[in-house]
């Protein structure tokens, strides 16, 4: 069920567990000076990999449902029964809600990315960071730096340092916001189809992506669009909706690909924030992240979109500065999304066949 090299996985858990580190967006570095930053204990344990029920999401609503009521887990009942506060720096797993939602090797990912023609991602930091733990996975699990395309400072980035929030660790050689996979060095030879991948972080919304498809036509192949957003539409889903979702709904090829089952869009839900920033930002609590993911499926109910509620998934799970999620959130997340994608693909197909 769990086909990646585990003992891979455990020789860069070793090395990440040595040399973890997290730079933060005020630290100086200069060949003379480096201001302290944080080196906690890496985010992603073998735990994370392990199989918890013994039967696998078989359905697209199984999967959803897995990830919405799922729980996270400490392996030290000292942290399990800790505040939320203390929780927040210590490792944790998450555990999804009656079925097991498989890790997948390198392989199957390209598999699976290789049956879309387009791959699409839309939204912001946290978005960046998601599509950072794509690389990752198609780099045969890069753990150390898999997900950083360039900086000088590369072994200050390593381990779950790829999603910090200095500058450094955001650099990148212009792949990582598009190109083909061969043009990003993945999923090469014979064995996957050649596939389009294009990112698009805030302000950028992508709507300029759907002029140039045409689902009419038989050579257009399908199009996996994952969505995500709210906290530059105030964490509010009425307004998210209206300014990110609705004009990619509205487009004329988006309706288009849909009406001809060559699209899979997937919408991801809040992020749960730490605890501690609840008080300078209250709209981004996770009380509202409850009320914003149960407005937004109200929104979506009739659509073509998916959502991942997430908000489980990421409650009391490590962070760089309170908001953005490190490894396990981001590497794992992607392992939810490919499932999504496989199953979706598979429903599509049926229905145009």
């Amino acid at each position: 069920m769990y086909n990646i090299d585990l003992n891979e996985i455990e020789k860069m858990l070793s090395h990440c567990s040595q040399h973890n580190q997290i730079l933060n967006s005020r630290t100086v570095i200069s060949s003379a000076y480096l201001t302290p930053y944080k080196k906690p204990e890496f985010s992603l344990t073998i735990n994370d990999y392990r199989p918890h029920h013994g039967y696998v999401c078989d359905t697209v609503q199984k999967l959803l449902d897995s990830v919405k009521i799922g729980v996270r887990k400490w392996d030290s009942s000292v942290f399990a029964s800790a505040s939320g506060q203390e929780k927040e720096i210590h490792p944790s797993y998450f555990v999804p809600h009656a079925c097991d939602i498989p890790s997948i090797s390198t392989d199957q990912a390209c598999e699976t990315l290789s049956r879309y023609s387009h791959l699409v991602f839309v939204g912001d930091s946290l978005m960046r960071h998601l599509r950072q733990a794509l690389f990752i996975l198609l780099r045969n699990h890069g753990l150390v730096r898999g997900g950083i395309q360039t900086s000088t400072f590369i072994d200050m980035c390593q381990c779950d340092g790829q999603f910090s929030g200095h500058g450094v660790c955001r650099l990148n050689n212009g792949v990582f916001n598009g190109g083909t996979k061969g043009e990003m060095d993945v999923c090469g030879g014979e064995n996957y189809n050649v596939f389009k991948y294009k990112g698009y972080e805030w302000p950028e919304n992508g709507f300029d992506f759907w002029d140039g498809i045409d689902c009419a036509d038989p050579n257009q192949g399908s199009i996996l669009f994952v969505a995500q957003g709210g906290v530059h539409h105030g964490n509010n889903a009425d307004v998210t909706y209206r300014q990110l979702i609705a004009p990619h709904m509205s487009h004329p090829q988006f309706q288009k690909c849909a009406m001809h089952h060559k699209l899979s869009p997937i919408y991801i839900g809040f992020y749960a924030q730490s605890l501690n920033l609840d008080k300078p930002y209250p709209a981004q609590s996770r009380v509202n992240g409850r009320i914003f993911n149960d407005q937004m499926n109200a929104l979506l109910q009739s659509s073509e979109f998916y959502l991942l509620d997430v908000l489980n998934f990421t409650t009391d799970s490590q962070s760089s500065d309170g908001f953005h999620k490190l490894m396990d959130v981001n590497l794992f997340l992607m392992y939810y999304v490919l499932n999504l994608a496989d199953m979706l693909f598979v429903t599509s197909f049926d229905a145009a066949n």
